[in-house]
């Protein structure tokens, strides 16, 4: 739903499409809804044009019926010509008009006017639908029936719309809309003469992108447009940042001249303004949609005084993503809105729209309520080391072929370690897309790094190992993906060895789609839980989180799928608790807990991507992932303490700015060891130069309630990046990572790339002075245990 107008008896009426799930791509309806002041439907309309149509706008009429706008193309394609639609009180069309203006065109809102007539406005591209890089705003007056009185191209030599149109005091027009040069967009307003001719024309944006969407004339006064700014939170340097969007909104004077600029947004939540208009007492209400870390969209009300400060604001709570579109005034002072539901799907065919009433202050009727939009809270960063970081003991340094990249490192039972990867044989200089041959390979090194052997997986195809775990027998369990030369796509791969590595047997699975292993666990009987990715219809726009559980020889028992939005399906599979598994996923929510049967027990949606979740002793689990930080404006390490139902205990951000976190482990003291890529930016000579980044591995080390021991990263010339990290058994880390001949390439996919694996060694923390970390531990623990006594033998 798009639009919303008030009906002559107190109820509303709203706009929007419906789109068509079926086998004619492209095919809808424009959408119109009758409600009385309830909300209650009075009835509903669909109109396809000369063959699919959609509503953007809708006006009152002084009839009592409606005047709609949008497009309509024919089917199976052709270019889109403006829609304007005049419908009774009772939504019977009266007279149904297509505007076609040489090239694709429509129309965006729409107006009436004193005389009877209308006036739209929209977009026109005049290079008949070969470019969407020149767009010229399209303004069309129109007479009491429908007939076009004359049409205007207001071109300014670039990407220029129209969202809102109004008929000034002398029967001129008034456009606000956006004017882009392809990089940058301006929040423009334009004054026409009641001919359509360009008087003015103001620019009303500044240094930073934004755009024009809502339009409220002040009569004898002068406009308001609202939209939205977006702009970097670190202005040192802009072209790194995260970006931040806030709700922008200008008071004008009649000549288009700006009065006062407001930007209105809150540190943790992006804020769009869509739509605005009047309030009683002179004042403004503003809404659109804000979107949190979690990633939920929910639209909101924002009311200001006429100076356009903050009085309140509210969001509407709901179980699914809500745009609001616009927003209008009713006959007892409150306010009601039109909200888009967009669809999952890619055809959006599971949307839908809400109409959603508010009270004078903000509140529901009969119920007020002055509310504020949720702030989510930030986590807290890192605060000074408490103790220096340990030092380096050994690394070493393993080339597998012309070049190759680990994904996975664990512990083995003699102290050992195994490392999971992917290998390239030779050079990739004549290849095109991804390198072939790939292989997989399992890297096994004693205590010291030293090599016992290393073993490569599959044929002549692209193969790869994501996750390792030795077996009771001592062997290895690989889990990951294959796929055919020039393919594109994949299946899930799952190899047996011995503990020298060789093969017992190996299984390749899955659909026609890209589908992918990335966790495998040993289940108690022998056999094992795998975990990954599974595309649902075979396209990438439509994945899910893939779990099954095979016998000991890699027949599958059973299989079960989390249908959602996960790009990347499962990124990790821990045990966890009597039989259960803990599953990191890269979509909403992206933490799970299955039972051994597959049965989901509870999910938990964490700020960011996650990327690692791993379990603790008593139950709770460790996350390591990114989020993208509000004060820095940059992505940084986020390390997160879960408890075994699920709740939330602590949060930390960690590492300088510009840092991902991969992986976390619990410590034997129930601290944590985490470790990721740091990202450093020098200076560049000149604004042409390419940035100057290096990266380090960043390892962080922090009690059981996060706060920091130690942290530090690692050269670029020991690690690139840091993957995984563990605790060996002498109470130092290891840390596996990649590195590469080139800085800033990317393994794997870069010709002539030379990536190489490296785990380095770091001994246990000392304190200051010199001891190790438990003696410096063990007074403190000392004196809880005499304080718990004490308190025993009071009670």
């Amino acid at each position: 739903m798009n639009d919303i107008c008030p009906a002559a008896d107190g109820g509303f009426a709203a706009v929007g499409g419906t789109a068509s799930s079926g086998t004619l791509a492209g095919s809808g309806a424009l959408f119109v809804v009758r409600t009385d002041a309830e909300g209650g439907t009075l009835w509903t309309r669909t109109f396809t044009g000369i063959g699919s149509a959609h509503g953007n706008a809708i006006a009152a009429t002084a009839d009592g019926g409606f005047a709609v706008t949008g497009q309509t193309h024919a089917l199976p394609g052709g270019d889109s010509k403006v829609l304007l639609l005049k419908i009774d009180a009772d939504g019977s069309p009266q007279w149904e008009k297509h505007y076609d203006g040489g090239s694709g065109t429509w129309g965006s809102a729409v107006a009436t006017t004193r005389d009877g007539g209308y006036i739209v406005c929209g977009g026109i591209n005049p290079e008949n639908g070969q470019s969407f890089l020149n767009i010229d705003l399209y303004l069309l007056r129109i007479d009491p029936a429908g007939e076009r009185v004359w049409e205007r191209r207001i071109d300014n030599g670039a990407l220029d719309s129209g969202s809102a149109v109004t008929e000034t005091g002398d029967g001129g027009f008034v456009i606000a809309g956006a004017s882009s040069d392809g990089g940058n967009s301006d929040m423009c307003l334009i004054g026409t003469d009641p001919s359509g001719t360009v008087l003015w024309r103001e620019n009303l944006g500044d240094e930073d992108f934004d755009t024009g969407e809502g339009l409220a004339y002040l009569p004898g006064e002068g406009y308001v447009v609202v939209g939205t700014v977006v702009s970097p939170i670190d202005r040192t340097r802009p072209e790194v940042s995260l970006r931040r969007s806030a709700v922008y909104m200008v008071r004008t004077d009649l000549s288009g001249k700006p009065l006062w600029k407001r930007h209105l947004g809150e540190p943790e939540n992006d804020l769009l303004g869509h739509g605005v208009e009047r309030a009683g007492d002179g004042g403004l209400v503003v809404t659109g949609q804000t979107s949190s870390g979690s990633g939920a969209t929910r639209q909101f009300l924002l009311r200001t005084d006429r100076d356009g400060q903050p009085i309140w604001n509210v969001t509407v709570q709901s179980d699914a993503d809500e745009i609001a579109r616009a927003v209008i005034r009713t006959t007892d002072g409150g306010y009601v809105t039109v909200a888009d539901r967009p669809g999952r799907l890619a055809s959006r065919a599971d949307g839908s729209g809400v109409i959603t009433r508010f009270g004078p202050d903000g509140g529901s009727p009969g119920a007020p309520l002055i509310g504020t939009i949720a702030v989510h809270s930030t986590p807290e960063p890192s605060a000074t080391p408490a103790l220096p970081p340990p030092a380096v003991l050994w690394e070493q340094t393993y080339r597998l072929g012309f070049s190759c990249t680990a994904t996975d490192l664990s512990a083995t039972r003699d102290g050992g370690f195994v490392v999971a990867g992917s290998t390239i044989a030779t050079s990739t200089t004549d290849l095109v897309g991804p390198p072939f041959p790939q292989d997989a390979f399992l890297l096994r090194v004693d205590a010291s790094g030293a090599v016992l052997w290393n073993r490569t997986y599959g044929g002549s195809d692209g193969d790869g190992a994501n996750a390792v775990r030795e077996t009771a027998d001592g062997g290895f369990i690989v889990a990951g993906y294959t796929s055919a030369p020039g393919d594109h796509n994949a299946e899930m791969y799952l190899v047996r060895t011995d503990r020298d590595g060789k093969v017992i047997w190996e299984h390749a699975f899955g659909g026609d789609g890209y589908d992918v292993l990335n966790g495998v666990a040993e289940a108690a009987d022998g056999g094992f839980v795998i975990a990954g990715q599974s595309d649902i219809d075979g396209s990438s726009r439509n994945r899910s989180v893939y779990l099954a559980k095979t016998d000991r020889n890699g027949t599958v028992l059973w299989e079960r799928s989390v249908p959602n939005d996960y790009p990347a399906g499962a990124l990790s599979l821990e045990p966890i608790g009597d039989g259960d598994y803990i599953v990191g996923t890269s979509g909403d929510p992206n933490l799970l807990r299955i039972g051994r049967t597959g049965d989901l027990r509870w999910t938990q949606n964490l700020k960011g991507p996650l990327n690692y979740a791993s379990p603790t002793r008593d139950g709770g689990i460790i996350v390591a992932g990114t989020v993208g930080s509000r004060e820095t404006g940059h992505l940084m390490m986020n390390l997160v303490r879960v408890n075994a139902t699920g709740g939330i205990e602590w949060e930390r951000l960690c590492s300088p700015a510009m840092g991902i976190g991969y992986d976390a482990k619990e410590t034997e003291d129930g601290g944590v060891i985490a470790v990721g890529t740091n990202h450093t930016i020098a200076t560049r000579t000149s604004p042409k130069d390419p940035l100057p980044v290096t990266s380090g591995a960043y390892i962080i080390r922090t009690d059981s309630d996060g706060r920091v021991i130690w942290e530090t990263t690692l050269e670029p010339d020991r690690l690139i990046g840091g993957i995984r990290v563990l605790q060996a058994r002498d109470k130092g880390y290891l840390v596996l990572g990649n590195g590469g001949d080139a800085q800033g390439d990317v393994a794997l996919s870069s010709t002539n790339y030379m990536g190489w694996v490296r785990l380095v060694k770091l001994g246990a923390e000392k304190d200051d002075r010199g001891f190790p970390l438990i003696w410096f531990l063990l007074p403190i623990a000392a004196v809880v245990m005499v304080l718990a006594v004490l308190r025993v033998r009071r009670s």
